[in-house]
């Protein structure tokens, strides 16, 4: 009888070490090594990195930017110009704000209408040759 005992442990032990012998249980209850998904000041955080990056552009270039053909989304959903140039940072701004809003998240009821987008470039800044895309001032 012992030996039947043994035989089927040996068994099980085979089994275990040819799916790699290891399991993972998660005390929370979700799947072993799972990330919990970000929280909204995360992806807030990311929409506004993002929103940034779209929105930099360098005043000096002899080439015309934020011209208003690229726009992007801000916390209260208002379009903004994006730098055309950057398609890679205005694609990354705009899956930000989807996956934002997706998360119940935003968009922000601002109180106030949005600006309607007018004439608008490359606007310089504090850094050198550094600028970011606004409206043109006359």
């Amino acid at each position: 009888m012992q030996s039947r005992f043994f035989g089927l442990g040996c068994a099980l032990g085979l089994a275990l070490s040819a799916c790699g012998g290891k399991a993972v249980i998660d005390a929370a209850g979700g799947a072993g090594g799972s990330a919990p998904p970000p929280s909204c000041a995360e992806l807030e955080q990311d929409l506004l990195a993002k929103n940034d990056a779209a929105q930099s552009c360098n005043p000096l270039l002899g080439v015309v930017q934020c011209s208003g053909t690229a726009t992007i989304h801000d916390t209260c959903a208002c379009s903004q110009v994006a730098n055309e140039l950057e398609a890679a940072a205005v694609a990354a701004a705009t899956q930000a704000y989807q996956a934002w809003t997706a998360a119940g998240c935003g968009p922000y009821d601002c109180g106030t209408p949005c600006n309607t987008i007018g004439p608008s470039g490359c606007q310089p800044d504090a850094t050198p040759g550094g600028g970011h895309c606004g409206d043109l001032v006359f």
